[in-house]
């Protein structure tokens, strides 16, 4: 892990209380890359304990791209949201320490894959499908995408993209429930990766989202011949089971 000074390009509002960052390393000095698909960094905003962020762009891509959740109720995704508009204000840099997690491909794999994601997980899922597409890879690509309701899947349109252009296999969940505990969303999200008939014992599975739903995945597909270790999650570091 090394710290690297970036420059805030932009901050987008994508839709309710998500946002797009694009960020500028400053490369003097640093090799390239930087990171693997599917890896996250940390954004050093003093005042704020943490800041961990999937990202969202290939490693091959000249610009680092966050997605963040920043509702009121969230103290700090507001307070780093408010820290990165000043920046973008001011012109000063950002201090970025990455990469992080072991969650991510740094090659293509002789495997069929199938990613898994919840809300802004799908950032992680960007920078792998992103990765994918200027490899070698050439096995079936899943993407099944869970939100709570159908405005928070605020970059449909790049996943549908994705599928028009024959590039994987896109499947669109929407609980059209404002309770983010409820855990029928997860419930909904996982039977339709399991509808979608994949081959596990010949698949690796790339999971984003709470702990409740990365095991959930995690409990309901090896039955079905998933091996544990192709079954990839930040979750399974920060928040490990109990032994």
């Amino acid at each position: 892990m090394k710290t690297i000074e970036c420059k805030v390009n932009s901050i987008e509002r994508l839709s309710g209380d998500n946002y797009r960052i694009e960020l500028d390393p400053d490369m003097v000095g640093v090799k390239q890359p930087l990171f693997a698909a599917g890896q996250y960094l940390q954004l050093l905003v003093p005042g704020v304990a943490d800041g961990f962020f999937s990202i969202a762009s290939a490693p091959q891509a000249p610009i680092i791209e966050l997605h963040i959740e920043a509702p009121e109720a969230l103290e700090n995704s507001t307070a780093i949201l408010k820290y990165l508009k000043a920046q973008l204000k001011s012109g000063e840099a950002l201090q970025v320490a990455l990469p992080l997690g072991k969650s991510c491909l740094d090659h293509a794999p002789d495997l069929d894959i199938v990613l898994i994601a919840a809300g802004t997980g799908f950032a992680q899922m960007k920078s792998i499908i992103e990765f994918l597409q200027q490899s070698s890879f050439r096995r079936n690509l899943s993407l099944y995408w869970g939100v709570r309701t159908a405005s928070d899947m605020y970059a449909r349109s790049i996943a549908e993209d994705w599928m028009r252009q024959g590039r994987l296999r896109f499947v669109a969940v929407t609980a059209d429930n404002v309770d983010n505990e409820w855990q029928g969303h997860h419930a909904e999200l996982i039977r339709a990766a399991i509808e979608g008939r994949h081959d596990w014992k010949s698949t690796m599975v790339f999971a984003s989202g709470s702990p409740t739903m990365v095991y959930s995945a995690l409990d309901a597909l090896q039955p079905l011949g998933l091996p544990e270790d192709r079954f990839y999650s930040d979750v399974l570091e920060y928040a490990p089971r109990a032994r």
